[in-house]
């Protein structure tokens, strides 16, 4: 099949016969201001139209010395939690005309690597690119290829929540939720509905909100007189999923629990799955209650009882600091998003 030329300014005025200059001056919009005739400028355009032009954003990005483009760097596109993120992103980037590009940082295949790569492709792309700004889920095995960019002189914000070891990243922006107060509103939620015996499921990220949301639910299970048991507590290690041996183990005793705690709306989904497998009814044998609220848990099916995490807002913020991280070279700015929504559904 033959591929179609692509049509430059230079083939336009070729058509015309008129000057480059004086086709770029027009398809730039600088032509009236030049003194050009709205005719001239009419005939351009409609040659322009016809012979397909589309204007090249890398070539003018040159030009300007600016990409005009920010990454976004996360981990996986699964469960919703970064269609929401981007949601708010482009309400900022758009207006702006800013150009955001998704960017997936496998974390699995990066460990594997065992640091032998100089750095990603991923990250080569957004150097090559001479991306403005780049937003970042924060993925611990990530952490030598953020350095780098930092090194490089490009300014990240991080998303969703800060790294365990924040070390070289002290002028990193972030926009974060401020969790706290939902983890208390959700073990609150299961203690006023009867529960006592409220087990702990988690996974390691390698992010300070993993630990954060494990003291807050030790905390408020303290303050209302209800004894930490550590045989009900469940963490899947870093980059694993929760095992069907593991929720076992919470019911193994002659009491299980009553009601289970997930870290987050994709552990609580992994845990509802394991304990269909092992017979046990949700909510009527154990209620379950998570954190995130992310697209997939509204399914009728799943219908996840969970608390609202402002993914959107959380974006939108991020974004409107990503873009003024191009502007200006000021401090880091460190943003806690407040929701407290509970979220009731059907298993607890």
């Amino acid at each position: 099949m033959a591929v179609k030329n692509r049509v430059t300014i230079k083939s336009i005025a070729s058509e015309l016969g008129v000057s480059p200059s004086t086709v770029s001056y027009v398809l730039h919009g600088k032509a009236r201001e030049k003194g050009y005739s709205e005719e001239t400028i009419k005939k351009i355009r409609q040659v322009a139209d016809k012979l397909g032009y589309i204007p090249s954003q890398w070539a003018r990005s040159l030009q300007q010395e600016k990409s005009k483009t920010i990454s976004i760097v996360i981990s996986n596109l699964l469960g919703g939690w970064a269609d929401e993120i981007v949601k708010g992103v482009v309400k900022v980037l758009s207006p702006q005309e800013y150009t955001p590009i998704i960017s997936l940082y496998d974390p699995i295949s990066h460990s594997r690597s065992n640091g032998n790569n100089e750095h990603s492709h991923e990250i080569n792309s957004i150097l090559q690119r001479r991306d403005e700004s780049v937003i970042c889920q924060a993925i611990p095995a990530a952490g030598k290829d953020y350095s780098m960019l930092v090194r490089r002189g490009v300014r990240l914000v991080f998303i969703g929540s800060l790294p365990e070891d924040v070390s070289g990243f002290e002028n990193t922006s972030s926009v974060i939720w401020d969790c706290r107060p939902a983890v208390k509103t959700a073990i609150g939620h299961l203690i006023d509905g009867g529960c006592r015996r409220i087990a702990f499921v988690g996974a390691r990220h390698g992010v300070q909100s993993d630990m954060l949301r494990f003291n807050e639910y030790k905390r408020t299970l303290d303050e209302a007189g209800i004894s930490f048991d550590e045989q009900r507590v469940a963490w899947a290690p870093l980059y694993k999923q929760v095992t069907i041996e593991q929720i076992g183990a919470l019911f193994s005793g002659s009491t299980g629990p009553d009601a289970i705690f997930a870290i987050n709306d994709a552990i609580a989904v992994m845990t509802l799955e394991i304990l269909q497998n092992l017979g046990i009814k949700v909510p009527d044998d154990v209620a379950v209650i998570g954190m995130g609220n992310l697209p997939i848990v509204r399914n009728k099916i799943i219908n996840l009882t969970t608390m609202h995490e402002p993914l959107e807002e959380i974006g939108y913020e991020a974004a409107k600091i990503a873009i003024n991280h191009t502007i200006s070279t000021g401090r880091p700015v460190h943003k806690k998003i407040s929701c407290n929504q509970l979220v009731l559904r059907g298993t607890a």
